[in-house]
């Protein structure tokens, strides 16, 4: 009978004085990831975290591909359930740019919005933390893009996230991805803009297509491979790349041969 993901383990032989991938002992800088929740169905937890951050007008911040795919309405319609009004923006891209940021904040501005719900796939929850960062400081865009936590002078908004792929895993990482108006790509690195709170929830992935299934998933797969061989790494840092490798391998040929398995997808949103 087929096995269920096993630990990858390091090849035997005398351990090395530092740590399996090249890490000094003893000497690392580890900052945990805010509130998750993971399992089929927990994204109907939503409205229950925004109503207790005291939030009442969110930004809902998607794509179109989301709204036409009927992935963000039953979310939008239970916020609405709880006396929570939310406004919508959906203009972000699938390469996304400093302009939709800049569209995002303009209609968090005028919405007056108090909260940020990102619903989307790494485009959508990157330009999330760029928002996030534009709302808690005063710096030009390229300070801080290059500055990060540096110029964050205020506090953030409520910040949560349902990822609706399996991919670079965003949600929980201190990188965002956005491109210049000349193509250029800049990196903010900044913990104070991630999420808050996360909502992992496989039924949201039902609905990729297969060959965004199979893009993401590789992502996933080679974000675990690149993170298992960084030598710049920590003891938990490695343990969840090797995990996440041993997942990913045999989810992701699972999950495109049989793209309604929420065994599968689930697998490949916990790698």
């Amino acid at each position: 009978a087929p096995r269920g993901p096993q630990l990858l383990m390091p090849m035997t032989g005398p351990a090395p004085a530092a740590a399996f991938f090249g890490t000094e002992p003893d000497s690392f800088d580890f900052a945990w990831p805010g509130h998750a929740v993971f399992g089929a169905g927990c994204a109907q937890q939503l409205p229950a975290w925004v109503a207790a951050q005291g939030v009442r007008r969110p930004l809902v911040l998607t794509d179109a591909g989301l709204v036409q795919a009927g992935v963000v309405a039953p979310l939008a319609h239970a916020l609405g359930a709880c006396g929570i009004a939310p406004a919508l923006f959906d203009g972000v891209a699938a390469n996304p740019t400093l302009d939709n940021v800049a569209q995002a904040r303009a209609c968090w501005d005028s919405q007056r919005c108090d909260g940020l719900v990102a619903i989307g796939g790494g485009s959508v929850i990157d330009v999330g933390k760029v928002l996030v960062a534009s709302l808690c400081s005063d710096a030009p865009i390229d300070e801080m893009l290059r500055e990060g936590d540096r110029v964050l002078s205020r506090r953030a908004p409520p910040f949560a996230a349902l990822p609706t792929t399996a991919g670079t895993g965003s949600e929980s990482t201190t990188a965002a991805l956005v491109k210049d108006g000349q193509g250029r790509k800049h990196v903010l690195r900044s913990r104070r803009s991630r999420p808050q709170w996360v909502a992992l929830d496989p039924q949201l992935t039902l609905s990729v297509p297969r060959s965004v299934t199979a893009s993401t998933g590789f992502d996933t797969v080679m974000h675990a491979l690149g993170a298992a061989t960084n030598r710049a790494t920590n003891p938990v840092g490695e343990a969840l790349a090797l995990q996440a490798l041993a997942l990913s391998v045999q989810a992701l040929p699972a999950v495109l041969a049989e793209p309604a398995s929420l065994k599968a997808r689930s697998d490949m949103l916990l790698a």
